[in-house]
């Protein structure tokens, strides 16, 4: 949790600097992000945030809730471990990922 609160993202065990390492890497793969707008760990705001972080690559932010669609109004764990998810929006990534080489 401190790393949302910090401006360095370092790990507390080993010291190691993911900022530095992000902003080594250059050339991200497409990645599909999840977020939920009940989640209070990782709002979509912050989700974004990271995603737009990371610098220019294709990358898509899906936003769960009822308002956007879905069954539910997931939490973090939830929207991974709700039976629903299954049939809500995983098969959004499962087509997501078929579509990648």
């Amino acid at each position: 949790m401190s790393w949302c609160n910090d401006a360095e993202w370092v790990a507390h065990d080993d010291q190691f600097n993911y900022s530095e390492a992000m902003d080594s890497k250059k050339n991200w793969p497409a990645s599909l992000y999840f977020a939920s707008q009940a989640d209070r760990i990782a709002h979509p705001k912050d989700v974004l945030y990271f995603m737009r972080s990371l610098g220019q690559h294709d990358g898509r932010l899906v936003t769960l809730g009822k308002k956007q669609g879905n069954l539910r109004n997931y939490t973090h764990s939830t929207m991974l471990k709700h039976p629903d998810a299954s049939l809500d929006h995983f098969p959004l990534m499962l087509e997501w990922m078929s579509q990648q080489n």
